[in-house]
């Protein structure tokens, strides 16, 4: 059985550099794409809201960010719903060919 490496990165989110270990580059690139989408959005919310303090850009970077996941998720079952009625369609038309 071949043992994975773990391989430490360094990972900078909002100023501060954080160490991660990984064990494999898409691993690598799924952390490093995660740090630099949080960094984006904390930036925009930093440069709309002056005003607020750091925890709570962070709570509205987290929400901005969860509030995209969650929508994406929901796309992704749409379309998986659209697919499966497709495969359904597909299923029973071929099946009427075949008679």
């Amino acid at each position: 059985m071949e043992e994975r490496q773990v391989d430490n990165i360094n990972i900078t989110i909002i100023g501060k550099e954080y160490h991660f270990k990984v064990k494999s580059p898409s691993d690598e690139h799924l952390y490093r794409e995660a740090a630099d989408s949080i960094n984006k959005v904390y930036a925009s919310v930093d440069a709309s809201h002056p005003g607020l303090s750091m925890q709570d850009k962070l709570v509205v970077t987290a929400l901005s960010m969860m509030v995209r996941g969650v929508s994406d998720n929901e796309k992704v079952s749409g379309i998986r719903s659209e697919i499966e009625s497709l495969q359904s369609r597909t299923d029973a038309y071929l099946a009427g060919i075949e008679d």
